[in-house]
């Protein structure tokens, strides 16, 4: 789906919702960046409603509501203020959380040190991630990243949010939550096939950035000891999970949201959290 997105009062692509949550039902809110949010899928195919309605399908009545506190162009680093700055007042029983894409992408300056864009011009770079050549050139400057000569001039290209500092507002968020009384789960970042999409044995900059950063928050989880549903596993060699993951690899499709929503909603049952 492109076009227009459905935005309530409180900035989020989700329903209107009572700051106050139901007694009788389990809150859950997903944090992440516009994949989470949804990116050309409906609100309904999000993994965020897909899981809710699968948590509710056994039962009489709701137990569960999940809120999708995607936003495009977030990283860590922005989610871990919004974490202080709202979530936290939503009183969630459980947070699920979903970045490394904006993390990974090259900037010149890293977002701690800069002034975060308005969310229109977030939004605007996710439009245009949809042209190819946007996204190739985007990606390509990558290469700046390896060490080279450069003229005094020049400005070193780097990661928007450093591994270093993608784990510490990942422990930092989980530290939060956790001190609140709320249960916290790390999604991995999915990404189209490479073997499927580009060939055998071949691979490109954003897939190897995407393998850092995954690798890392395995690693990184397991440390911590904060649960990780490795849901990028599901992805490799899965070839309609993307509508055309040669040009678009970050953003998946409805089956990929719906792959999503199934191994979280497995995750519950396997944890005895739902039925």
């Amino acid at each position: 789906m492109e076009g227009v997105y459905k935005i309530n009062s409180r900035g989020y692509r989700e329903y209107e919702f009572s700051e106050n949550k139901n007694p009788d039902m389990k809150r859950i809110i997903i944090m992440g960046n516009s994949c989470t949010f949804g990116w050309k899928v409906n609100l309904e195919q999000t993994y965020a409603k897909t899981l809710e309605k699968l948590l509710n399908q056994n039962l009489p009545q709701p137990e569960f509501e999940v809120i999708n506190a995607g936003m495009t162009g977030y990283s860590t680093y922005q989610g871990l203020r919004l974490l202080k700055k709202e979530i936290l007042s939503y009183h969630p029983d459980i947070i699920i959380f979903s970045y490394g894409w904006n993390d990974m992408c090259p900037s010149q300056r890293e977002d701690k040190e800069q002034e975060f864009p308005p969310q229109w011009i977030l939004d605007l770079d996710n439009y245009l991630s949809f042209s190819k050549f946007y996204s190739f050139l985007k990606f390509e400057i990558m290469t700046l990243l390896k060490p080279k000569k450069q003229a005094p001039e020049e400005k070193k290209l780097v990661y928007r949010v450093s591994i270093k500092d993608y784990l510490n507002n990942l422990k930092e968020m989980a530290r939060v939550a956790q001190d609140s009384g709320i249960k916290v789960i790390f999604l991995s970042t999915p990404v189209a096939s490479a073997r499927i999409f580009l060939g055998p044995g071949k691979t490109s900059k954003p897939h190897i950035a995407n393998k850092y950063y995954n690798n890392a928050l395995r690693e990184f989880s397991q440390k911590i000891k904060v649960p990780l549903i490795d849901v990028a596993l599901l992805f490799e060699e899965r070839g309609n999970l993307y509508d055309n993951g040669r040009e678009e690899y970050i953003h998946y499709n409805a089956k990929g949201h719906q792959v999503i929503a199934e191994a979280i909603y497995r995750y519950f049952q396997e944890e005895g959290m739902a039925k």
